[in-house]
């Protein structure tokens, strides 16, 4: 025969579970909510309209790269460690992938610490042809693709990955 006390303590016990368990639950979506706050301030999405002030007078130099680009990641390797040394130099980094599903993963690239001060885009949605072409009208879409921007506003593409070396002339020509 199951006593008064017994079932008060089994109640007292699945009061305490079902608290507990609410508690932790509303603590795991509230770090989900604030990383996910973090993560997705890290993009901006590049317009029409964004392009011809990204792209004017430098110096500077213009990274395009992609999740689906493996020379890219290798690249921008060698611009995060550029960049460990000298951090204050005018770099921007524009994700050509358009497809809004990948954002997350764009925004762990972007979630380098070297990388934290530079403008970082990623194209809007189903905008990919049109961005491209309004970048730079004889561009295929090859990438990686690098432009240097001159003091006068000239643009020098580069199709391909920039080596240590080529970065450290372009960062001279910059300083």
């Amino acid at each position: 025969m199951i006593s008064f006390n017994n079932v008060i303590v089994g109640a007292v016990i699945s009061v305490v579970l079902f608290v507990a368990m609410l508690f932790s639950s509303c603590r795991a979506f509230a770090q989900v909510r604030e990383n996910s706050i973090i993560t997705t301030e890290l993009v901006q999405h590049l317009a029409l309209d964004d392009v011809e002030s990204i792209m004017e007078k430098g110096p500077k130099l213009v990274i395009m790269w992609s999740l689906d680009c493996p020379a890219c990641f290798e690249e921008l390797e060698t611009i995060s460690l550029l960049l460990a040394r000298q951090p204050n130099l005018p770099i921007v980094l524009i994700s050509t992938d358009d497809d809004p599903s990948r954002t997350e993963e764009i925004n762990q690239v972007y979630a380098d610490r070297a990388f934290r001060k530079l403008p970082r885009w990623i194209y809007s949605p189903n905008q990919a042809q049109l961005l491209r072409y309004t970048i730079d009208p004889t561009w295929q879409g090859e990438l990686p693709r690098s432009y240097y921007i001159d003091e006068n506003g000239k643009r020098h593409g580069h199709s391909g990955l920039l080596t240590e070396q080529q970065l450290m002339t372009i960062v001279g020509l910059m300083n």
